[in-house]
Formats: C-alpha cells, structure tokens, sequence
C-alpha cells in the first residue's frame, strides 16, 4: 500500500460525505489541505490547513494552490469539483483528465455528441432550447414513440429530469426554464429505450455492474452480468475512456440493456459510485482507503465480485 508520509495533499470538499475519505488520505501519512465554500464544513476540523473557498472558484483555489504547494490532488464531492480539480492538476503537470474532458462528462449535449465518434448508441436525441420548440418537437416524434425523457443538459437526479407519455400535458411537469447549475442551455428529449436499467463503474480494465432500482437491492442476475459482458458495452467504452483519460478514474455509466442485448449509454458520472461503495462496505472493506488508493497512486485493489467482469 502507497505511503504518503510527508507528502501535502489538497481535497476539495470537506462535508460529511468527504470525511471518510479525509480520513483515509491522514492514514497514509500525509498533511490534508482542505478547501470547501463552508467556512464551519466538517472536515475542516481534521484538516492540517483549510481555506474557504468554493471547488468552483478557480481563482481562489489557484491562490490555494501558490500558498499551500500540495503533492496531490482529491475530491469526493460532486462531480462538479472535477473542474477543479481538472485545472489545478494542469498547473501541477499530474496526470488527469483535462478540463475539456472533465467539461464534456458534465454537459449531456457535449457527450452525447462525442459518442457519435465512437459508435457509442444513445436514444433517439433532440435538443430544444425553449418551451415552444420542446411542444413541437414533441408533437412529432408521438407519432413514432410512447414515452419520453427530458433532461437539461448539466441534470444531476433528481434535477431537471423529466419523464411523460405522449398523452401528457406538459405543462403538469413544470418543467424549469431558469438557467443555472443544472440547465445551461438546452433541454435534451430522447425517446424512452426499453430494457434493463444498470450502472455500470468501470476502473482500469474491470467493471462492476449494478441494478440502478434499489427496490430490491442492487445486485443484477448472472444472466445480467454475461448480458452485459456479450454486448460489448465495455469496448464500446475503451477507446472513449481511453482518449478522455478517463481510465485512470472510477466513472460511471447508466446503461440500458434490452433482451437483444442493444444497448443505450444515458449518462456518465465523475463522483464516487453510491452503488459500489454500499456493495464494499456491506463486505466489510473500506470503500474510501481503496478509492484514495486508487487516485492518489493509480494502485487497484478493488477486490474482485459476483457482479465483476475483468476485460
């Protein structure tokens, strides 16, 4: 196991959900720096240093940067702190997605986009930018399809994500038009694509495969896991992973897959894996030891489960 002893890391986040892995990293042997837009976040408390600043300020948090001088970088916030995280890693020389890549996880318009340079299959997409192009659209394509999803295009569940029939008033969904965090500048109709609904974490050369309904636990079916194997999701996914660098990170993907064994990619996510860590830790391991490890030194030690398929 790495040992970071002398080495300053700065973590962007410090809330509850980050203090495990605070935690964690101090256990290593290393100094945290912790930053948050909370002046009273929990975690600053076990910081060695804290600045308030905001994961989004990239300003403040370069000023951060000249005054601390860390060795490594880390968060386990939203994923919005990637960008963060992205531009200070830059001025370090570490070797991490680049602002750009970490831009389009985050923008569903942008990644859907770039799938289509890689074969990677989505639903029937349209992008609407107002209320009465988003009638329209509608009002067309329930001629060919049922049932729709809308999302804005930076949506994170549960915002800004819609799902009607044809037969629906829109306006009972009081869709929001405000532009912020979550809706930029477009909205993003796709037909609903029938199937199985699962996430999908991938690290390396593995992934780990998940019902996405806690319903009845997450746990999918040995014919789940094989589907997913023979469908070729993950190799679909490599050269993507591969030229965003996003290989070096544990991405998530939410994937439908129907008894044809076709398959659509909905969404991509940055942050850490609910699904995974709830699975780890019910075996007794520490999602967050194993995850800094991983970041911080690209070692992987995540053991290998039922629901694990190794490429």
């Amino acid at each position: 196991m790495m040992q970071l002893k002398n080495k300053k890391v700065m973590v962007l986040g410090c809330n509850n959900n980050q203090v495990p892995y605070i935690e964690s990293i101090k256990l290593l042997g290393a100094s945290v720096i912790g930053t948050d837009l909370n002046q009273n976040a929990p975690g600053k408390a076990i910081c060695d240093k804290f600045f308030n600043v905001g994961y989004d300020d990239y300003e403040g948090l370069t000023n951060c940067l000249n005054t601390a001088n860390p060795d490594y970088l880390f968060s386990a916030a939203a994923q919005f702190s990637y960008l963060g995280i992205s531009h200070l890693a830059e001025k370090l020389g570490l070797d991490f997605p680049n602002l750009k890549s970490v831009s389009l996880c985050l923008d569903k318009r942008q990644f859907y986009d770039e799938f289509k340079n890689y074969n990677i299959p989505i639903p029937v997409t349209h992008y609407v930018k107002n209320e009465s192009e988003l009638t329209s659209l509608v009002l067309k394509e329930s001629k060919v399809f049922e049932s729709f999803y809308l999302k804005s295009d930076h949506s994170k569940n549960p915002n800004y994500i819609y799902k009607f029939n044809k037969k629906d008033n829109l306006e009972s969904l009081k869709i929001n038009w405000t532009k912020d965090r979550y809706f930029k500048d477009y909205y993003i109709l796709q037909n609903e694509f029938f199937g199985e609904h699962l996430r999908i974490n991938m690290y390396e050369n593995f992934c780990n495969v998940y019902k996405f309904s806690e319903k009845n636990g997450f746990l999918p079916s040995k014919k789940s896991v094989e589907k997913v194997k023979s469908a070729g999701i993950f190799e679909k996914l490599y050269e993507f992973r591969k030229n965003h660098k996003l290989h070096r990170l544990l991405t998530k993907y939410d994937v439908v897959l129907n008894e044809s064994n076709e398959f659509v990619v909905l969404d991509i996510g940055l942050d850490p894996p609910y699904r995974m860590k709830h699975d780890l830790m019910r075996l007794g391991y520490s999602f967050p030891d194993l995850y800094v490890q991983q970041y911080l030194n690209q070692e992987i030690n995540y053991p290998v489960l039922e629901n694990s398929i190794c490429y």
